[in-house]
């Protein structure tokens, strides 16, 4: 298998409802961690990416600015959720070309300064103003699985279980209790039949990982692929999902197959999504994630695959540009075999996958699949 680059450190802060200080703060010392992760100083670095949401204009140079600005270039993106991943595939350009030994992608977001509710849609969408928000977007995709294979709509507040469970035990989670089925069914409704414990809460934090061509270190975590793609539109239902379509080019990409995934950090931005996502990536058949994960697999404990095992969105909490680059920070942990009391067991191949979206008209706004290999 090729590489596109690896990865020699990450940083996180933790993940919380509402930071003190700015987001160019929490983003320097997420920087500041990965490089010292990485063993390199920041003279060291010949790009830095930053992504984000809502945190524009200026927020790499901003964050540059606490380190210490040393004149390197600075690019910005913007992807929805996936503005993170969308950095580190622009990284990894530059390094794959020899523009760059050394990048940083940071990941930041401090929703918290939006104000309390849901993550606004744009004022232009027509499906946004007549009541179509994130929530009833996918308690609609509920209600169609369930009818459609048949499924007790209760099976889907199974990955919650999971996810919280998963999150006890991750130090930067923003959720560290864990939740009873029942406490999840009885959690008021969001839109029927997604509860508000079935939904992901935001969060305030940063993101760095620190990447540079592939052979510049021993025993560096590997991006064997990564492939995004935006969405068709959506007024008729594709013939294979976004999600579908990407895991297949990331997979040849890769040069393995579903099966050989030992652990995968999947968007779950509500429950529904995951139990989708897991079928879309080829890790069970369609209409059966559901109940699986509600009889206890995929979790830490289990055999085989583990998703999600950070805590997700669900249990970490979702600091929408920041997002992406934490999924990839928990698999080369998992990779590196340093997550101490929650590795449970040796992991040789991960994957991650992030997806954005606000555009109601459109499968979503772009999906990152990412494989990483030691």
């Amino acid at each position: 298998m090729s590489s596109l680059g690896e990865v020699l450190g990450v940083g996180l802060t933790p993940f919380v409802k509402a930071a003190p200080e700015p987001a160019e703060v929490l983003g320097a010392r997420a920087v500041r961690s990965a490089l010292e992760d990485a063993g390199a100083d920041l003279d060291d670095v010949d790009l830095v990416v930053a992504g984000s949401r809502f945190e524009h204009p200026a927020l790499g140079q901003r964050v540059l600015r606490r380190l210490g600005a040393t004149g390197a270039p600075v690019i910005n993106t913007e992807n929805a959720c996936v503005s993170g991943m969308t950095g580190l595939q622009i990284a990894l350009a530059h390094v794959g070309a020899g523009m760059a030994r050394l990048a940083v992608v940071v990941g930041v977001e401090r929703p918290s300064s939006l104000g309390r509710g849901a993550i606004p849609l744009p004022d232009a969408d027509p499906y946004g103003r007549v009541g179509l928000t994130h929530p009833a977007k996918y308690a609609l995709e509920a209600s169609l699985y369930a009818s459609t294979y048949g499924v007790d709509p209760a099976a889907f507040a199974g990955v919650a279980v999971k996810n919280r469970a998963h999150a006890v035990h991750n130090p930067r989670a923003r959720f560290r209790t864990p939740v009873s089925l029942e406490e999840v069914l009885g959690a008021p409704m969001a839109a029927t039949p997604l509860t508000r414990l079935q939904c992901c809460a935001n969060a305030d934090g940063a993101v760095a990982v620190v990447v540079a061509p592939s052979g510049t270190r021993s025993g560096a975590v590997q991006v064997r692929a990564l492939v995004t793609e935006s969405g068709r539109l959506a007024e008729r239902k594709p013939s294979q999902p976004l999600t579908t379509r990407a895991a297949a080019r990331a997979y040849e990409q890769a040069g393995i197959g579903p099966a050989e995934v030992d652990v995968a950090e999947v968007y779950d931005g509500f429950s529904i999504l995951e139990v989708l996502s897991t079928e879309q990536l080829g890790f069970a058949s369609e209409g059966s994630a559901a109940e699986r994960i509600a009889r206890g697999e995929f979790g830490l404990a289990s055999a085989g695959l583990t998703t999600n095992p950070s805590g997700g969105l669900l249990g970490r909490g979702h600091p929408l540009g920041a997002t992406g680059v934490a999924q990839l920070a928990e698999v080369v942990d998992r990779v590196r075999g340093r997550s101490g009391d929650r590795q449970v067991r040796p992991v040789r191949v991960g994957l991650v996958h992030t997806l954005g979206g606000n555009l109601r008209d459109l499968e979503a706004n772009a999906v990152a699949i990412a494989v990483l290999t030691r």
